[in-house]
């Protein structure tokens, strides 16, 4: 939890834009990747070292909202 919790926005995004779901019956899908050192400012063309597709579900299976 926080890990996806402490995440930052993309450099170069939109200011203000945070991770929310609007949605909480479906998970939110989370790339992670991680690149050679530091990076701010175009990591796109940089090489990945490794990636990781993470869901984090915020309801447990079998719960209903009423």
């Amino acid at each position: 939890m926080g890990l996806l919790w402490s995440m930052r926005p993309v450099p170069g995004s939109r200011p203000g834009l945070r991770l929310r779901k609007k949605d909480v019956q479906t998970p939110a899908v989370v790339q992670i990747s991680v690149y050679s050192g530091h990076l701010a400012q175009g990591f796109g063309e940089q090489a990945v070292l490794a990636r990781a597709v993470v869901e984090r579900w915020y309801t447990a299976p079998g719960v209903r909202r009423v």
